[in-house]
């Protein structure tokens, strides 16, 4: 999420990106042991999945697995996940494991091509499905997520209304950005993370309380447009000096928030150049999530006074890659 944050929940767009790193599930028709089986490259150890127990609602691959071992009528199988990303980087999404689950048996079992462009629909149909799943699970979700990984690439979503029936509203995919937006925007992650769904909730408490909706979306849909401007301009020092200022008001915005990184802020602020030729911005729900640096390219300094604070530049770029399926007679990926 580079953009958009908390407004899409409520009818604000977002700007989203994917990234050059994926996960991998794996969904086979045969299982060693004759049962549902479920293994993580997160997890200690293999599970044997009951599709009927209640505690598969609080994870979101058992939950999906006994979804679609429910729909296909299954005594067994086998899924598996790779995870290629650090959940605590905050850049990876649940969303993004249930869709990819839900591909996997739809492939295997419903006979279709999911990759091929007349199935696009079909895709959208599972897309809504899981960011619905999203939805009751964590109670607030816009499925910013899920539409962007279904298409790849940099992604403007506008929600229609609040009715599911209208999801995912309109989605414009801005296509060959990724050189422009690699060069101006580095992410940083931290060890740490953020608990995703009780800071959803505290920073959702705070704007209704202080009735800041209006004032965010204004702030939201101006910093959208100058992203997307210095995307497409990205040798205008007038421009990048435009964002840098958008950026700005965005972050004062939410510097009283639930969980606002006030230490980062506090370490780069007197670094050269900051808010001068380059900012930074929280990113996903905030908190310990992954931030943007935005602007000139990182110096020295600057990573060593994140790195003192426990914040890392990551390998991550963006990148046109959208969920795929391969598939052959024992699995699909």
């Amino acid at each position: 999420m580079l953009a958009g944050e908390y407004a899409v929940l409520r009818g604000g767009s977002s700007l989203a990106s994917t990234i050059d790193q994926k996960l991998t599930i794996q969904v086979r028709n045969t299982s060693p042991s004759g049962k549902i089986e479920v293994s993580s490259s997160l997890w200690d150890e293999l599970i044997y999945l009951d599709t009927s127990s209640e505690e598969n609602h609080n994870e979101p691959l058992l939950e999906s697995t006994a979804i679609c071992s429910k729909r296909f009528n299954l005594n067994q199988a086998a899924v598996s996940v790779d995870d290629g990303l650090k959940i605590q980087h905050g850049v990876g999404s649940s969303s993004a494991l249930r869709f990819g689950v839900l591909l996997g048996f739809q492939s295997l079992y419903g006979n279709s091509d999911l990759n091929a462009p007349t199935n696009a629909g079909d895709r959208w149909d599972i897309a809504r499905e899981c960011y619905l799943m999203q939805k009751n699970f964590q109670k607030h979700a816009s499925g910013y997520d899920i539409a962007t990984q279904n298409i790849g690439g940099l992604v403007v979503m506008k929600p229609l209304t609040s009715e599911t029936d209208t999801w995912p509203g309109i989605i414009t995919r801005l296509s060959g950005r990724e050189k422009s937006l690699n060069k101006l925007i580095t992410t940083y992650v931290s060890e740490v993370g953020a608990a995703t769904k009780p800071l959803v909730n505290d920073v959702l408490d705070w704007l209704d309380s202080n009735q800041l909706w209006n004032t965010l979306n204004t702030f939201s849909e101006n910093l959208i447009s100058g992203f997307i401007d210095a995307i497409d301009k990205p040798d205008s020092k007038e421009v990048l000096n435009s964002l840098i200022v958008m950026v700005k008001e965005h972050r004062d915005f939410f510097k009283s928030a639930p969980s606002f990184p006030v230490e980062v802020l506090n370490t780069l602020k007197n670094l050269d150049g900051f808010d001068e030729s380059w900012t930074f911005k929280t990113t996903g729900a905030g908190g310990k999530d992954a931030i943007l640096i935005i602007g000139s390219k990182p110096c020295e300094q600057l990573n060593k006074s994140l790195e003192s604070i426990g914040w890392v530049k990551s390998s991550y770029k963006f990148s046109p890659l959208k969920t795929s399926v391969s598939s052959s007679q024992e699995a699909v990926h």
